[in-house]
């Protein structure tokens, strides 16, 4: 149970970082607290956070969903806290709390001053966060279609190639791209994290399983084959029918013309 509580501990500070966004929130979530007594729809905001509070940070619950989710997001649970809609919502409310007076002569500086609140608030918020658009989350696109060039150097060889039914086994770190290319390339297996724990032919490929390959292949009509290059074979394709089609700086294709 204390493991389970930390795992939660770590997600919260991986999703939340320095806590910042947290803190408007609780703030605004007691804002609403006094301020919005009366406003039933408003303080749904309040009765849900905490009702999600109880689920999210509940060790039980963490213990029976993160088998599923799988790959450590269980922090995406944190997605479902409604901050990116009450924390504007109170700061509106805040800024317009302040009454225009009657006065004509005060009237411009009421109105500075709620510019003035308003542009404070974006700027700490602004500055509570960490811009995503960095070299750590993004690359340049090599190409028009935005994905892995090698991915779609190997979409672009089967689909060119002359067979007219196109099934395809790929290793799992390209899985995810060839059917954006081309969705008539037929794969083996579907681009699913819990695939790819229980999936025999992923092994198979990480260990150059050719026998055990083949005879999944003639199971079901696999008559492309991509291997990584640096994967030691335990047996010459070419005795099974399969020539290379072609080659990448990571991976090498071979066809069986007999299942075209």
């Amino acid at each position: 149970m204390k493991e389970i509580i930390m795992n939660i501990k770590d997600m919260y500070i991986q999703y939340f970082g320095n806590g910042a966004y947290m803190i408007l929130f609780l703030i605004s979530l007691i804002y609403i607290l006094i301020k919005e007594k009366q406003n039933k729809t408003i303080r749904i905001f309040l009765y849900g956070t905490i009702i999600l509070a109880v689920i999210i940070f509940n060790p039980l619950v963490y213990k029976i969903l993160e088998p599923i989710f799988s790959g450590g997001v269980y922090w995406r649970m944190f997605w479902m806290f409604p901050i990116a809609i009450t924390v504007p919502y109170v700061a509106v409310k805040w800024i317009t709390e302040k009454k225009e007076p009657e006065e004509v002569k005060t009237k411009g500086k009421i109105f500075w001053q709620k510019a003035f609140i308003g542009v404070a608030i974006c700027v700490i918020i602004i500055l509570s966060g960490k811009v995503v658009f960095n070299t750590d989350n993004f690359e340049v696109a090599t190409n028009w279609y935005k994905l892995p060039q090698e991915a779609l150097e190997i979409a672009t060889m089967i689909s060119e190639d002359s067979c007219e039914k196109k099934v395809a086994l790929v290793p799992e770190t390209i899985v995810a791209y060839i059917r954006q290319y081309n969705s008539d390339i037929i794969l083996r297996y579907a681009r699913n994290p819990h695939t790819y724990a229980n999936e025999p032919m992923v092994s198979a490929l990480q260990r150059g399983a050719v026998a055990e390959i083949m005879e999944d292949s003639e199971k079901h009509g696999t008559n492309y084959i991509v291997f990584r290059n640096e994967t030691s074979l335990t047996e010459n394709m070419e005795d099974y029918g399969f020539e290379i089609l072609g080659k990448t700086n990571t991976y090498t294709v071979y066809k069986r013309k007999e299942l075209c």
